[in-house]
C-alpha cells in the first residue's frame, strides 16, 4: 500500500509500516541516540544524523538544524549565515573550548530549549574582523514581544505538527519583555535562546567585533565564569534571564569599545568574590540594568567605571534599576581623569527604591573622582558599618532625592 500528500513544505511518502519517509523542506534533523552520521539525510526526519556539527556542515543557506533531545558535544562550530539551529527540550549542548564561532557577517538563530554548559572557551564567540564595512547606522530595538507565528515565518521550515506545537510552547514561555532587534547587514546579527546557561569555566559570550546579539534565557544561568567579555566598535547586547548565580564578573567592556547593553532580568545574585560586577572602561557605551532582585557580595563594586584619560570619545550613559538591591561593596566607583567634567562626564542614575548596605569593603558607598551620579527616590540603608565607611568620597556631582 502507498500512499502520498504534497503541500508546497511538506513530502510525506508511506511505503509500508516498517518503511516511512518524513521529508520536511530545508530542515536537517540531529539525534544523539539514533542518529546515523553517514546514512544522515537532509530534508529526512527519519534519518537523522547524529552530530550537530556533521549535521551543520551539509547545510546550506535557509536550512534549520532541529536537534533532538540527548547529549551533545560541540567545539569549534564556525556558524554559517542563514543556518540556524533549534533545540527541542531535552537538548544538553556542552563544549571544551569554543562552542559557537561567528567570524564573518551573518543573520543566525540558535533558538529552542537547549541547556548549554561550557567548560573553558566561550558558548559564543565573534572574533575581532577587519573586514566588517562600518557605518552610521545603528540596530534599532521594538517593543514588540516576538510571537509565534513571526518564529514560524521566519524558520520556515516545519510542517510536523509535533514540531510546531513545540515552537509555539516555546514562544510563550521566554520573557515578555524580550525586545526584538532588527539585523544590521554589516554587522554579525544573532539571536541566541535557550533554557539554561552553566559555565564552569569561561565565558558566555565573547565579542571583539561588530555584532547585534540577542538573549533570551528562560530559566536560570550558573556561571562561575564571566558572562560577557566585550571589546571593539559597535557591540550591541539585548539579555534576557529570569536568575543568574554568578561567582565572579558579569560583563567587562574594554577599553575604547563602543556600543550599547541592555540587560533585564529577575533576579541577579553575585557571590563573595574580589572582582567588579560590571566593569566599564570605555566612554562610549549606553548601559541599561533593569533588575527585580539584584544581591551582590563581592568586594569589589557592583559597577566599577574606569575610563583611560586620553578616552576622548562621547559620554557614558548608565541606568540601573531594581525594586531592591543589598550589597556588602558599596554602589559605584567611578575611577578617571578631571577632564570628565560637565556634559563631558558620565551620567550614571540609580533607580532603586530600597538599598540595603551590609558591610561596605570599600571605605566609600560611592567613589567618584568624576561623573553625574543621581539616586532617584532612593532609601539606603546602612547597617554593620565600619566608623571609617564614607557615603561619597571625591568629586562630582551627586544627588539623591530622599536619602
Amino acid at each position: 500500500m502507498s500512499c502520498e500528500c504534497v503541500n508546497s513544505k511538506t513530502k510525506v511518502t508511506f511505503q509500508n509500516i516498517t518503511n516511512l519517509n518524513i521529508e520536511i523542506n530545508r530542515t536537517i534533523f540531529v539525534d544523539s541516540k539514533y542518529g546515523n552520521n553517514i546514512t544522515g539525510e537532509r530534508e529526512n526526519m527519519r534519518m537523522s544524523y547524529q552530530n550537530i556539527d556533521i549535521a551543520y556542515s551539509v547545510a546550506i543557506p535557509g536550512d534549520t538544524i532541529y536537534v533532538q533531545p540527548g547529549d551533545y558535544v560541540v567545539n569549534e562550530l564556525e556558524l554559517s549565515n542563514n543556518i540556524s539551529i533549534y533545540c527541542s527540550e531535552g537538548v544538553k549542548v556542552s563544549s571544551t573550548s569554543n562552542m559557537f564561532i561567528a567570524n564573518s557577517i551573518l543573520n543566525v538563530d540558535i533558538i529552542g530549549f537547549g541547556d548549554f554548559e561550557t567548560d573553558g572557551g566561550s558558548i559564543l564567540f565573534v572574533p575581532s574582523l577587519s573586514t566588517i564595512d562600518r557605518n552610521e547606522d545603528k540596530f534599532e530595538m521594538k517593543n514588540d514581544n516576538i510571537s509565534s507565528k513571526h518564529i514560524i515565518e521566519n524558520m520556515d521550515v516545519i510542517e510536523s505538527r509535533s514540531i510546531l506545537s513545540d515552537l509555539r510552547r516555546w514562544s510563550e514561555l521566554y520573557p515578555k519583555n524580550l525586545t526584538a532587534l532588527v539585523p544590521n547587514d554589516s554587522l554579525i546579527n544573532i539571536r541566541f535562546y535557550c533554557t539554561s546557561i552553566n559555565i564552569i569555566s569561561g565565558t558566555f559570550i565573547v565579542a571583539e567585533s561588530g555584532c547585534n546579539i540577542q538573549v533570551s534565557i528562560s530559566d536560570k544561568t550558573v556561571s562561575s565564569g564571566s558572562i560577557l567579555q566585550l571589546s571593539g566598535e559597535e557591540i550591541y547586547i539585548i539579555y534576557n534571564f529570569n536568575e543568574i548565580f554568578l561567582s565572579t564578573q558579569f560583563m567587562e567592556f574594554g577599553e575604547y569599545s563602543t556600543g550599547s547593553v541592555h540587560i533585564n532580568g529577575d533576579t541577579l545574585h553575585v557571590a563573595s568574590n574580589n572582582l567588579p560586577t560590571f566593569y566599564i572602561r570605555s566612554n562610549a557605551l549606553d548601559f541599561v540594568l533593569n533588575l527585580n532582585n539584584y544581591i551582590s557580595e563581592t568586594a569589589g563594586y557592583p559597577l566599577l567605571l574606569e575610563i583611560p584619560d586620553d578616552d576622548d570619545s562621547v559620554s557614558i550613559q548608565t541606568y540601573i534599576s531594581a525594586k531592591n538591591m543589598i550589597s556588602v561593596s558599596g554602589l559605584v566607583s567611578c575611577i578617571g581623569s578631571n577632564m570628565y567634567v560637565g556634559v563631558n562626564a558620565p551620567r550614571i542614575l540609580f533607580q532603586i527604591p530600597l538599598i540595603q548596605i551590609e558591610q561596605t569593603s570599600p571605605l566609600s558607598i560611592i567613589y567618584s573622582t568624576y561623573g553625574n551620579i543621581v539616586l532617584l527616590s532612593t532609601v539606603v540603608m546602612l547597617t554593620t558599618l565600619d566608623e571609617t565607611t564614607r557615603f561619597i568620597s571625591e568629586s562630582g556631582f551627586i544627588h539623591n532625592s530622599r536619602c
